[in-house]
């Protein structure tokens, strides 16, 4: 394994854009499997208050620190991956040997859109979408919208992939934070010998701040 840290269409359902976009990540990186068949602080708050013996003074000054900024994902590859030609800092495909088989992890980064609200997001969701905008051949087995504190929002998906008599399981991690949002895509064919990888690899990611 070795070590990664990256760099730096209208919805039809006003308010859910965000699902869209999320979706529209993984779709485009569904793309690499058939093209490679062929050839993640703390927050506080300080008081600076003038006190008198029975009562606080009503001139109260609060400082608060900037909220953490987040430009960065960690995340680990497993060795023998090879970067796909066309990677940029914002978005980023890592192929297994094409003589194993047709997995791979696609990253990307872009900036959260003040009007998104990833807290409604549901499975329900998560499920429609991809059946819409990926395929039909796909469900969803797990789902997970968690706020993490400090700002930071974590969706977890898990879900199998069936294409051209093939099985794969994919697992899809999106990070919102204050200003951006981070994701996270393994593929995998079932079975496929890059599962434990992947699976220290997800246990490995993190934002890393500014």
């Amino acid at each position: 394994m070795f070590s990664y840290i990256s760099g730096s269409s209208e919805r039809r359902h006003p308010g859910k854009n965000f699902i869209f976009r999320a979706v529209a990540v993984l779709s485009a990186t569904l793309l690499v499997a058939g093209a490679t068949a062929c050839e993640r602080s703390g927050s506080g708050v300080s008081e600076d208050a003038a006190v008198s013996e029975n009562a606080v003074s009503e001139n109260v000054t609060l400082n608060l620190p900037a909220p953490v900024q987040y430009s960065e994902l960690y995340f680990t590859v497993p060795e023998g991956f090879t970067e796909a030609s066309g990677n940029t800092e914002e978005n980023k495909v890592y192929k297994a040997p094409m003589s194993a088989d047709d997995s791979y992890i696609a990253y990307n980064v872009s900036e959260k859109d003040p009007g998104d609200d990833y807290d409604i997001m549901t499975k329900e969701d998560m499920q429609a979408e991809i059946n819409q905008d990926v395929s039909k051949n796909a469900a969803v087995t797990e789902f997970v919208n968690e706020d993490l504190g400090d700002g930071i929002r974590r969706i977890k998906t898990r879900m199998v992939y069936r294409k051209d008599d093939k099985e794969y399981n994919m697992a899809m991690y999106i990070y919102v934070t204050d200003k951006k949002v981070f994701t996270l895509i393994y593929m995998t064919e079932l079975g496929s010998k890059w599962s434990s990888d992947y699976e220290q690899s997800q246990k490995e990611i993190q934002l890393v701040a500014e």
